[in-house]
Order: structure tokens, then sequence, then C-alpha cells
């Protein structure tokens, strides 16, 4: 009883962690990581991730400048909307990390079972960019782009349609928009070619990425934005390491 009252408390670390203004405060010394590390390798694979780059394509304004402000301005319009105090609170952005670190374990074991101890970079991980440093620096992109654009982003607006819209239950609608969301994430890493057959299609890498997916999904509406940001560069990072040191 006293540690289900301690969950239920709004100033616990589980309410504080799942606040968009603790989780823009986390993710904003990444977005500069990323975006100053981009300008250094001069890539453009980098400057823009390909994920953000399909939705701002139609933008006059540069696009590996609105990048990052899409991801800072939907979390203090969050952070607006819910009304909450402008306190940060440091103690949850070190359990944040330590929770990410925590949350990469079951990816790896996750990993080991598909056969994909690192498929995340399966596709950069080539001569084309030999760079430990490079893929460190995308794999923070990855983790912070592919949440927003798969987790933040396409949850609120599934559950928009089909809850405030369509009427359907709220616990069911988070169900069918994390599967979707994890099913569609795990597509966009395959070439058309590949999914229409033309081209051999991995189903073990597929398999992880789709249960992968699912797991962020998951993270996201149970701990927030920041932790599922966390993991997915913790992850990353790993899978890199991991590549490089066979």
């Amino acid at each position: 009883m006293k540690r289900q009252r301690s969950y239920s408390r709004k100033d616990s670390y589980y309410h504080l962690t799942q606040r968009p203004l603790n989780s823009l405060v986390f993710v904003l010394p990444l977005l500069l990581i990323y975006h100053v590390g981009a300008l250094y390798y001069q890539d453009q694979r980098l400057l823009v991730p390909r994920y953000v780059d399909w939705f701002l394509v139609y933008f006059g304004a540069p696009r590996q400048v609105l990048a990052p402000l899409l991801i800072l301005s939907v979390l203090v319009l969050q952070h607006l909307a819910r009304k909450e105090p402008w306190k940060v609170h440091g103690w949850v952005l070190t359990g944040t990390l330590a929770e990410s670190l925590a949350l990469t374990i079951p990816l790896i074991i996750l990993a080991r079972v598909t056969g994909w101890v690192s498929v995340m970079f399966a596709q950069v991980s080539q001569p084309a960019l030999p760079q430990t440093g490079m893929l460190m620096i995308a794999s923070v992109g990855a983790g912070l782009y592919e949440e927003f654009i798969f987790r933040l982003v396409y949850i609120a607006l599934f559950m928009l349609v089909v809850v405030d819209v369509a009427g359907l239950r709220k616990d069911l609608a988070e169900v069918l928009a994390v599967l979707s969301g994890a099913l569609i994430f795990a597509l966009c890493h395959f070439s058309w070619a590949q999914i229409s057959g033309d081209a051999a299609f991995d189903w073990s890498r597929f398999l992880f990425l789709l249960l992968a997916g699912v797991i962020w999904g998951t993270v996201f509406l149970a701990r927030g934005y920041g932790v599922a940001v966390g993991s997915h560069i913790m992850w990353d990072i790993y899978a890199t390491l991991a590549h490089n040191a066979v």
C-alpha cells in the first residue's frame, strides 16, 4: 500500500519522469551534441535525419534548424498544455539516465535471441561511414528523432484520431498505437524493394526492430519521451560498439 501511494503522488519519480519539461531538459544537451557533431562531420545523412526530412521537405527554412526546434516546440507546448510548474528536478534527470541504461538490458537479450546483436546501424556501418565518432553521433540522432516521429508524434496523432474522434477505449487504443507504430518503425528500416519482395528481406532483423519498437512504445507511454530516447540511444551506442568490436 505504501509503495502504491508513492506511485500515485504527483511529485514521485514515476510521475516526474513523464513531465515534458523534464524530458526537454534531458534531451536538450543530446540535441546539441547531435547537431554540433553533424556539423563537424559535414555528412548530409546526419545534418537532417531522413524521417524528419520527410516531414520538413516542403518548408523554406533550413531543415537542419527546424528539426531540433520541432522537438523543443512540441515538448514546450505539451508542458504549457498540462499547466505544470516550471521546475526541473536534477535527481529525476539522473534517474532517467540510470533507467535508460537499465532498459538496454532487455534489448541486448532480444538482440541475442533474434540473432541481431548489431542491427540498428546495419545500413550505415559500412565503409561509407567508417568513423566510430560519426556512428556515435548517428546513435544520438536516431534515438532523438526516431522516438520523436514513431512514438511522440505518431502515438499522439493515433490517440487523437482513434480515441477523441472515433471513440475507441483508451487502453485498447494505446495497445494498437504501440503495435502499429512499431510495425511502421520496423518497415522504415527497409527499402521498398525489400518490402515488395524484389530484394532479400531479412526477417530476423525485422523481428528485432518490430519487438524493439514495441518495447520503446511501451516505455514511452509508461515512462515518457526522455526515458524512451535515453534507452534508444544507449542501445544504439551498444550496437555500434559491439559491431566495431567484431
